[in-house]
């Protein structure tokens, strides 16, 4: 159960930063791009994909590591600003499952490439 709380805790320091950029962009781009699954894959999977990584894999990672979910909620609504520049000039589907797929693979970065913090 412990573990349930810091990962919803953790969750919404990662929408900190991800819900003012993305929601206007989601909201105000609907002329522009029709967003599907895949765009609002967005607010989930990244994160599930760092924290699964962070909860399975000990690399001396401590609490302090979880400020990482904060760097990747700035970093994930870069998507959906992408996605709304494009338009569409480049297949819909295509680019928001590209642009899913590479979140998720900055989120693999952040968790590869940060050190263990100290508390």
């Amino acid at each position: 159960m412990e573990t349930v709380s810091i990962l919803s805790a953790t969750w919404f320091l990662y929408l900190i930063p991800f819900i003012p950029i993305a929601a206007p962009v989601w909201f105000f781009g609907r002329r522009r791009v029709r967003w599907n699954r895949w765009d609002f894959a967005l607010v989930l999977l990244p994160f599930a994909v760092w924290a699964v990584l962070i909860m399975n894999y000990d690399t001396g990672k401590s609490l302090a590591n979880l400020a990482e979910a904060f760097w990747l909620g700035c970093a994930v609504p870069v998507a959906p600003v992408l996605r709304l520049a494009v338009g569409a000039r480049v297949p819909q589907r295509l680019l928001a499952l590209g642009l899913l797929v590479t979140t998720c693979l900055v989120a693999v970065g952040l968790w590869a490439f940060v050190p263990g913090l100290p508390e």
